[in-house]
């Protein structure tokens, strides 16, 4: 009898021991692996590798099935292998016998999510590369616009270096908004159209005028805005002037003047922003109008300025340099003919007008004082002047 008790506990104490031996070894790890057309990924080398260095190899089956045998609780570094995988792959799992999981890879959606990832990274690197580049042509811009405003005032033997430095800024500017350009997204509209306005500005600034007209039209075509079509306006003006073909400086100022309508009228369709300066659209029309007027003027077609520098005035009557402006544009398309003994002088009925207005918006200023002493001359010479001898010298000849 004793040695029958002694004979079971001998088994009883081997089979305790063979239990503890197979939970030391481990359970087992099945999965599966779906390839990157979406199928089951047959004859791929599974390799499973604790941080210890321990190491179970094996293979999946015709549906892309795996199994380990003993493998103990821990995290493992699971790497497949398959011609189909030149460059292999590798990801991690944790065992947990007390709670089994399949460890099944689909390479199809990692490649996917791997995919957006990339791209959303890439997308995200674009932009910072953008904005530093808008940023230096932005800093560029204003370093050519501080030096300009001290070109109004330096000495002549200033003026050639400042120049230098003014353009050499504008173009830098002008390379950093087109690199900027470069990284913006095919879907961001609101970005497109302010490096191409942005562009604009640069070419406007080196007198590039044709050029600065194709950016803010790139601009437009992004995303229309009031102060878009005034920036075009003046760009196409400007080219117009440049221009020795009258039937092409009639074309490109009648567009200039288009695009100021388009202006206004975007202008006058936003909706109201709270907080915003009220008279949105008188200020786009005042400025687009009056800004044809001037680049006409300083050309010397003052008959073509006239009616710009109308419809500034008429979009904000309190504008005393639009007034002024007109004012001279009329009396310098002054027209005369001879009568008699007289050479008579035919001004524009609106003439003394403009030139009150001017004076009586700005009476102590000096754009009023000029606009006093051309009421003056035009009022002297409204009786026309006499061409008689001894009372006015003939051209040509001396009293």
């Amino acid at each position: 009898m004793k040695r029958f008790i002694g004979a079971g506990l001998t088994f009883l104490a081997f089979l305790l021991l063979f239990a503890g031996s197979v939970a030391a070894q481990g359970a087992n790890v099945t999965g599966q692996i779906i390839g990157l057309d979406g199928n089951p990924f047959p004859n791929v080398t599974v390799t499973i590798k604790s941080d210890t260095g321990r190491t179970f190899t094996t293979k999946t089956d015709k549906n892309g099935n795996f199994i380990q045998v003993g493998v103990p609780d821990g995290i493992y570094t699971v790497t497949l292998a398959s011609p189909q995988l030149p460059q292999g792959f590798s990801t991690h799992f944790q065992q947990n016998s007390s709670n089994p999981q399949p460890w099944n890879i689909n390479l199809k959606e990692i490649a996917a999510a791997s995919g957006e990832s990339g791209k959303a990274e890439a997308e995200k690197q674009a932009f910072a590369n953008m904005k530093k580049n808008f940023d230096d042509a932005t800093a560029a811009m204003n370093d050519g616009d501080t030096i300009k405003k001290q070109l109004a005032t330096a000495t002549a033997d200033q003026k050639s270096d400042l120049t230098s430095k003014m353009d050499a800024d504008y173009q830098t500017a002008l390379t950093d908004y087109n690199a900027a350009e470069q990284g913006v997204g095919a879907k961001d509209t609101g970005n497109h159209a302010l490096i191409w306005a942005s562009i604009g500005r640069a070419d406007d600034a080196l007198a590039k005028y044709d050029d600065a007209a194709t950016a803010y039209q790139n601009a437009i075509n992004m995303k229309p805005m009031p102060d878009y079509y005034s920036d075009l306006s003046t760009a196409t003006v400007n080219a117009a002037v440049a221009q020795h073909d009258p039937a092409v400086l009639q074309q490109k100022t009648t567009d200039a003047m288009s695009d100021c309508d388009k202006a206004v009228q975007l202008a006058n369709s936003a909706p109201s922003v709270p907080g915003a300066p009220a008279g949105g659209s008188t200020s786009v029309a005042d400025r687009c109008y009056k800004n044809i007027g001037i680049v006409l003027s300083n050309k010397g077609d003052l008959q073509q300025a006239v009616d710009p520098l109308k419809k500034a005035t008429d979009a904000n009557p309190k504008d005393a340099q639009a007034w002024f402006l007109l004012g001279s544009a009329y009396v310098g398309s002054v027209q005369s003919k001879t009568e008699g003994d007289k050479e008579v002088f035919i001004f524009d009925p609106n003439t003394a007008d403009a030139l009150q207005k001017c004076s009586d918006l700005d009476p102590t200023g000096a754009l009023g004082a000029q606009c006093k002493d051309m009421l003056s001359s035009v009022n002297q010479m409204s009786g026309g002047v006499s061409t008689s001898v001894g009372e006015k010298p003939a051209k040509g000849k001396k009293k």
